[in-house]
Order: C-alpha cells, then sequence, then structure tokens
C-alpha cells in the first residue's frame, strides 16, 4: 500500500473513505467496507474483518455505531447446496488483503483473503459495486457466485423488515427491494429505511431468502420482526448466479430514509443508470 494512500486511510478510518455525495435528508451516500473491529462509520484499518459493503453512512463523535443499512456481500459456496454459504455476520466475515486497499475521492476498493475484488463508488441517486470473482479461491464443488443481502446495520439495531426478491432462473438481472426499521445511534425514537438492488452480469440460477444460517428459494418474500425476548433475528435475501462468470458481477443499490423518494428514485434507476460504468 502507497503511503499516500495509508495517510488517506488512517485520516478518515473514523468515517468512510469514498466520495461524498450530500443526500436531502442531510446524510452522506457513501460506500465503502464495513468491519466488525473499530467502531467507525464503515471500514477501518484495524485489521478487522469486512462484514459487507453498504452505501449510507455518516460521521460523528463516537457512540454507538451508525447507519450502515442494508449490506451485501459476495461469495461462491463450497457446494451446489444454498445452505453452504454463510449467511450470518459471524459466519460471513472475511479478513481483507492488507496490501489491496485503494482509497481516494470517488472511489474505494479492496480484495477479499478468498481473491474476491470489490470496488465500489457513487453518484447522485445509487452505490454501484463492482464484484470480480475471476481470481476468487474456488472450491470444486461450485463455481456460482452469489451476492447477498442483509436486513441490519452496524449497530444491529434493526426492529421489523421486510424484503421481496424478483430474481427468475435465466434472467440477467436480479432485484431485491424492501425496507425496515432502525433506531438511531443517538436520541429516542425511530426511523424507516428503503432499499432497491439490482444486479447483473451473469445468467441467475436461483434467489431467494436466508434467516440465521439457512436459506430457501421459496418463499420470495419476507417480513421479520427483532426477534423473541430481543433475540436478533438475522435475515435477508440472495440471488445466484451460474459460474463461472465471464465478467464481474455489478451491483446497483438505492438506500433510502425516506418513502416519498422511493417510487421517484427507483423510476430514475431504470431510466437513466443502465450506462453507467466504473474508470
Amino acid at each position: 500500500m502507497s503511503s499516500q494512500v495509508q495517510h488517506y486511510l488512517t485520516a478518515w478510518q473514523k468515517v468512510s473513505s469514498t466520495r461524498q455525495i450530500p443526500t436531502s435528508n442531510a446524510k452522506t451516500n457513501k460506500a465503502v467496507a464495513d468491519v466488525d473491529g473499530e467502531n467507525t462509520g464503515g471500514f477501518s484499518t484495524d485489521g478487522s474483518n469486512i462484514t459487507g459493503f453498504s452505501a449510507l453512512h455518516d460521521s460523528g463523535t463516537g457512540g454507538n455505531p451508525s447507519l450502515g443499512n442494508f449490506p451485501i456481500f459476495p461469495q461462491v459456496c463450497s457446494g451446489t447446496d444454498i445452505n453452504t454459504c454463510e449467511f450470518s455476520i459471524a459466519a460471513r466475515a472475511t479478513h481483507y488483503r492488507n496490501e489491496s486497499v485503494e482509497a481516494r475521492p470517488g472511489y474505494f476498493g479492496v480484495t477479499l483473503e478468498n481473491g474476491i475484488r470489490a470496488d465500489m463508488t457513487v453518484s447522485e441517486h445509487a452505490a454501484l459495486f463492482r464484484f470480480n470473482f475471476s481470481a476468487a479461491s474456488i472450491r470444486k464443488e461450485s463455481y456460482d457466485p452469489l451476492v447477498m443481502l442483509d436486513l441490519t446495520d452496524l449497530w444491529a439495531s434493526r426492529q421489523n423488515a421486510s424484503i421481496t426478491i424478483e430474481a427468475d432462473g435465466g434472467q440477467k438481472v436480479g432485484r431485491m427491494k424492501g425496507n425496515a426499521t432502525f433506531l438511531p445511534s443517538f436520541g429516542a425514537g425511530s426511523y424507516m429505511a428503503y432499499f432497491c438492488l439490482d444486479i447483473s452480469g451473469g445468467s441467475v440460477k436461483d434467489s431467494g431468502v436466508w434467516v440465521n444460517d439457512r436459506a430457501g428459494e421459496q418463499p420470495k418474500e419476507l417480513h421479520v420482526t427483532r426477534g423473541f425476548n430481543n433475540f436478533y433475528v438475522q435475515a435477508g435475501g440472495f440471488i445466484r448466479f451460474n459460474g463461472p462468470l465471464s465478467g464481474p458481477l455489478l451491483a446497483r443499490v438505492k438506500s433510502l430514509l425516506y418513502e416519498l423518494h422511493v417510487k421517484h428514485t427507483l423510476t430514475f434507476l431504470v431510466d437513466n443508470l443502465d450506462g453507467i460504468e466504473f474508470h
């Protein structure tokens, strides 16, 4: 890692290392990796594990970690059975290669220890992720890459959540959309957040939902609560593609804090963002 990149990461390790796009709710759209170590608003160079990649972050003076809603995570299952994938936060946590970290205004990239490369940036209306599996450590049983979404945030404060999967076998684009109620890092009350995730770059093999460490192709919709006696239920959705791929998977996600913006933003994404590429 160059001294310039190291300096940049050190200066920003309490917040996020990527381009920041102001939104109407005074938060910032910052696509970055989330880690399970330092109590940050995103990525930290403390040698911890990456648990997901999310777009909505903010910075502050400490306290409970804030936002990091609806993280996504790429992987290749160890077998053809969908339940050979790792879904829970602890199970999927993966270290990164220190020398692979790249950060500059408008871009963040990192390579996981298993060889999967993640690059990300943001636009005015969405966060864009590119997952390259070409150098991934693939086991003989499976070559099929998967992208999962977790209905959580950095604080694991989610109360109720819903998700719908729109991805049938053979399709070239799969979609996950939904919402959840979260607690703020400071103050009382709660807030609603919404998301829409589109993934392309291959042919869909299967899709569905997962709860804790189990997943299935049916149903395609799920509603979860906090859990019994405050036992936190981890849950979300997944889309798996037929492998090996000829190129990377591209993921486009919009996270919103206001329902009023959802319909307008989804229409904008469908009509205007098909041509966006990484440089």
